[in-house]
Formats: C-alpha cells, structure tokens, sequence
C-alpha cells in the first residue's frame, strides 16, 4: 500500500498521557491562521469505547481478529499494543486525511519508530516529530490522579506506560525533531505552532530512485 502524494504533510505527536498534548494541539490547529488545515488520523483499536466516544470520530473499534486481519493484509503502517489492547495507523486513516489536510496522528513512540522507518526510508516521505512532556514526572502523576477516571491498578498501568515514553526521549535525543514542556499552555501553543510553521514551510528533496 501507498500514501496519498500531494502538498499535504505529516505531523506526529507523542506524549505520555497528562502531558496535555490534545488540548495543546487543539489550541494551536483552532488558531485562525491553521482552522480547518488539520485532521487527525483515526487508529484502530481493539479495546471497548469509553463513555461519548464515536466509532469512526475517536477510534475505529474492531475486533483482535478484525484488527490482524488486516494486519496480515499489510494495512497498517504500525501497530503496538497497550494494556493488551491492539492499536494501529492505517494507511487508509492517514489517506483519508491526506487529500485534503495537513495528517497529525497521536500515537505512542513504539509506534512512532516503525512510522519513521516506514516513511523516511522506505517512502522518502518527511514528518514532523513532536515530543510533549510534563514539567516533571510528579506534575504528570498528580495530573493524572486530579482525573479521578481510573482505578488505582489502572492508574498504576498508566504510570508505568508514561514512565516507558519518557524514558524513550530521554534516552533517544535526537529522535525527535521538537520538544516542547507543556508548562504553561500559552507558552507552549506558541512554540508549537512555530516548530508547525517551520516545518510547513520547509523544501524536501525527493530521494533519488537510483
């Protein structure tokens, strides 16, 4: 399978839960200047919607034996699993967006390794990578406790996956090509849609075919 080839591009966006990445996001993809020019992929997941969520808004629910199917079909760009819930980028998802907006898709860093191998070397394609962090790891635990939407042992799962996401970026610095603390949301917003400007505006030179 393939990408859509248009002017559009591609902005991926990790963060451990409590980084405050989708509202970060929101408020920068709302701005005057970049309203309507956004869209974001929906994954597929195996895992029941929660509370208001929509199929096809928020995720594509399937099944685990729907999800490897097209798995097996090649249909996903990547996957990974998470409190034994399947999750994955499809190439369709993304195509979706790509005929008519810049792509932003938040996903976990496993899958943000198999995405830049897939599109930097296999497609010559170029992504923005984006990393949000908290101030701190208590700031993001006490965060995540202020939600009061967990149990404890689910809380707990949190932690350790945030744990895992951010020992990523501290041990792998040059993976990404932004960093921004979500410290403060008006500081924040402004750094990020700079980084988006830049990026957007870039020239990229299409990998020779010999």
């Amino acid at each position: 399978m393939v990408l859509f080839a248009g002017p559009n591009r591609i902005i991926v966006l990790n963060g451990p839960s409590g980084s405050g990445k989708s509202t970060l996001f929101k408020s920068v993809t709302e701005k005057p200047c970049f309203r309507g020019h956004f869209g974001f992929s929906v994954s597929h997941t195996t895992r029941p919607p929660r509370k208001d969520e929509r199929d096809g808004i928020d995720y594509h629910y399937v099944t685990r034996e729907e999800f490897l199917a097209l798995q097996a079909e090649g249909g996903f760009l990547e996957t990974a699993e998470t409190f034994t819930n399947l999750y994955g980028t499809s190439y369709e998802a993304i195509n979706d967006v790509l005929q008519h907006k810049h792509c932003i898709l938040d996903i976990d860093y496993k899958g943000s390794l198999q995405l830049k191998q897939t599109l930097s070397k296999e497609m010559g394609i170029h992504a923005l990578f984006v990393f949000i962090s908290p101030p701190s790891r208590a700031i993001l635990e006490q965060r995540l406790r202020d939600r009061k939407t967990e149990s404890e042992e689910q809380l707990e799962l949190r932690l350790a996956t945030a744990g895992e996401e951010l020992t990523f970026f501290e041990t792998n610095p040059g993976f990404y090509d932004v960093h921004i603390v979500n410290d403060n949301l008006e500081t924040a917003s402004t750094e990020l849609e700079h980084a988006i400007r830049k990026f957007l505006c870039q020239k990229f030179t299409p990998p020779s075919p010999y």
